[in-house]
């Protein structure tokens, strides 16, 4: 692999750390996405030089891979590999050459077929998508927006407030990680609860015909979601208000 794919992490980190705040905004965004699309070319450069997996992974975590240049699969071509890809057929692209391979050979290239790599030698790159992908980057950012969010919402003031240290009134760590592990199970409870009711808000009943609303009103609301689903169970007809005075 070229030594500007080895260290392109390592550049564009340093590039991001150089970038100087004294900059208007628009330079400095402008600067971010140039880093940004540089880093998606290297990423996607680096992947005709990755390992390729021979078999799935065993109970023990040892995965077999091969040379990138062996097999039918093969994404690179290299002139030190002793086992030759066959032709490529028409229409497909061409495979990327290893200009210069290593004078001592490791034992991916000598090996009769692969490799076993365990577990804690091929963790960094056990992940189902490739590091910083477009496809890693859509899960991760999916993720980590979800996670970020209900954290948040602990420790927001108005819901849990978990964040407050003057809140839990117990000594001791183990008091203190059982009340945080309670809070966390409440939220959760709290967070299904909500979309379950909102769900039910949304869907319309059989006997309204009524369809549903093409987007949620994002409004402040003084009365919560069980209540105006209560309102509309009573103004359907399916509950009778309770000890009301009769009318005269």
């Amino acid at each position: 692999m070229p030594k500007q794919l080895v260290n392109a992490s390592h550049v564009t980190r340093s590039a991001e750390d150089a970038t100087d705040l004294n900059r208007p905004c628009r330079e400095r965004v402008a600067r971010a996405r140039e880093i940004a699309l540089q880093r998606r070319r290297d990423t996607e450069a680096r992947a005709p030089y990755l390992l390729g997996a021979k078999e799935k992974m065993d109970t023990r975590g040892t995965t077999p891979m091969m040379c990138p240049a062996v097999g039918p699969s093969a994404t690179a071509t290299c002139a030190a590999s002793t086992r030759r890809v066959s032709a490529i057929p028409a229409g497909k692209v061409a495979l990327t050459v290893i200009t210069n391979p290593p004078k001592e050979l490791p034992r991916v290239c000598s090996n009769k077929s692969s490799i076993a790599i365990p577990l804690e030698a091929g963790a960094k790159h056990a992940q189902h998508y490739q590091y910083r992908s477009e496809e890693w980057q859509a899960h991760y950012g999916h993720g980590r927006n979800t996670v970020e969010g209900f954290n948040a919402y602990l420790k927001d003031g108005a819901t849990f407030n978990l964040a407050d240290p003057r809140r839990p009134c117990l000594r001791g760590a183990t008091a203190q990680f059982l009340l945080a592990t309670i809070t966390v199970v409440a939220a959760n409870i709290k967070k299904i609860s909500d979309f379950i009711n909102k769900r039910a808000e949304r869907t319309p009943s059989s006997a309204d015909k009524q369809s549903a609303p093409e987007a949620q009103k994002n409004r402040t609301r003084r009365s919560s979601t069980a209540q105006r689903i209560h309102e509309q169970e009573r103004g359907r007809g399916r509950l009778r208000p309770q000890n009301s005075p009769l009318r005269t």
